[in-house]
């Protein structure tokens, strides 16, 4: 099963695109693993 689709690979060290930080946020918050703010997610990576 696929979740989602990055440009790039993804970790704590790299640079990640908002598209991508978006789709990561939305897969997370399918699966019960983020709660977003109540203004809705930001393209910020989560571990910044």
């Amino acid at each position: 099963m696929k979740l989602f689709s990055v440009s790039k690979p993804v970790s704590a060290d790299r640079k990640i695109a908002p598209r991508d930080t978006l789709k990561l946020k939305s897969a997370l918050q399918r699966l019960g693993f983020y709660d977003p703010p109540e203004w809705g997610p930001l393209t910020l990576p989560i571990w910044r």
